[in-house]
């Protein structure tokens, strides 16, 4: 126990120095637009809201919420995906273009329906499973600065998880305060 304490004072600490540099709460909100390209099924479109909730030390965060649906007769596939991610912004001097790396968690929810005719036999329906999945996200991107309160966001994205998807998307952001 006495262990124990003392690492968490020891954590305390030497995190002291990031805190004092950390500007957390909702600084932004914007959406995006893009290719989702599931493994197994063919591309769709995919919408995206998120909200910038400010600086951690050197990292940018931010929260989302992505949807997409893909439908090929019988058979609709469709997510849900709410997330939070960390970004690394590269200094880039004066330039508007501000490239970063980005890396995240989610929680998927994944709904699936097959619609069937029995024919001959008579009879119709619709069946369908849903399920929560964990997801990783890794990916890179750049924002560029249209004036001081709006910008141009673009990313490209991979999710690891049971439904794995390469994401390439693009929007705007609003900047909130000051």
């Amino acid at each position: 126990m006495k262990k124990l304490a003392l690492i968490l004072l020891a954590l305390l600490v030497l995190s002291g120095g990031a805190f004092a540099q950390s500007d957390i709460g909702l600084k932004g909100a914007g959406v995006r637009l893009g290719l989702v390209d599931p493994d197994g099924i063919d591309s769709t479109i995919g919408f995206e809201g998120f909200a910038d909730l400010g600086t951690f030390n050197k990292f940018a965060l931010e929260a989302s919420i992505l949807f997409w649906k893909k439908t090929v007769d019988p058979v609709s596939l469709r997510d849900l995906a709410f997330g939070v991610t960390g970004r690394y912004f590269f200094d880039m001097g004066e330039s508007g273009v501000k490239p970063f790396a980005s890396a995240g968690v989610g929680l998927h929810m994944v709904k699936s329906e097959v619609d069937f005719d029995l024919g001959f036999f008579g009879g119709s329906g619709t069946t369908d499973a849903s399920s929560t999945e964990f997801g990783i996200k890794v990916g890179g991107g750049a924002n560029y600065d249209i004036n001081e309160k709006m910008a141009f966001t673009g990313e490209v994205s991979f999710h690891l998880g049971d439904i794995e998807q390469l994401n390439i998307l693009g929007g705007i952001s609003y900047k909130l305060g000051e």
